[in-house]
């Protein structure tokens, strides 16, 4: 059994339909928060305003950090821990900590270069 045989027609309409729903769903509920802090925090004083932004900002852009490090450290912290039990022979592998945080070094530095290649780190 080979070819479109084997393709669950209904799970496929299910997963069209959200990935085609999802971000619309995002940007509306995107644009009715703005909307709703907008209207909300728009008659205080400028300069407040801007205080109170700039340090929520750095809440979001900490929380943004820590959620990509949570969600994107584990796939090269399982490849290197194959690769280590894999070479060592361990019978029980485990993740050392050494592991944990020079991966966690690695994605800092990547996210905090912005992505840049490195040969443009180097120019």
């Amino acid at each position: 059994m080979a070819g479109t045989k084997v393709i669950l027609w209904a799970g496929l309409a299910k997963v069209l339909i959200a990935i085609v729903a999802s971000p619309l769903l995002g940007f509306a509920g995107g644009a009715v928060l703005m909307r709703m802090i907008y209207s909300f925090w728009k008659s205080g004083p400028a300069r407040k305003m801007t205080l109170i932004f700039k340090n929520l900002q750095r809440f979001s852009a900490a929380f943004m950090a820590f959620s990509h490090g949570r969600s994107d450290a584990q796939k090269p912290m399982g490849i290197l821990v194959m690769a280590l039990a894999l070479h060592f022979h361990w019978e029980d592998p485990h993740v050392p900590l050494w592991v944990i945080l020079t991966i966690g070094l690695a994605a800092a530095l990547g996210v905090a270069y912005g992505g840049c290649e490195l040969s443009k780190l180097w120019a």
